[in-house]
């Protein structure tokens, strides 16, 4: 499932969050236009339903980010199946 938010983030201005959600997990990536500002965020839903703890920095999930973030830079249409 992709989503697309605004967020406020003072200061800074407008926001833009991106998000991809998989049984397992959630990613979300926040710019602002014109801005040099990214933040991420992923969460593992199977030990963490409420979204609490952001495991981005986290190594061991390295493999996961790189695969989500691929995932949702090709959008949804990259989700679509080949045509037979």
């Amino acid at each position: 499932v992709f989503s697309q938010f605004p967020h406020a983030v003072p200061g800074m201005g407008q926001a833009t969050g991106h998000s991809i959600r998989t049984a397992e997990y959630r990613l979300n990536e926040w710019t602002i236009p014109n801005r040099d500002f990214l933040a991420t965020e992923l969460y593992d839903h199977r030990t963490d339903d409420e979204e609490n703890v952001n495991i981005a920095a986290d190594p061991k999930y390295a493999k996961v980010m790189r695969e989500l973030v691929r995932r949702l830079h090709r959008g949804w249409q990259g989700e679509v199946p080949a045509a037979r």
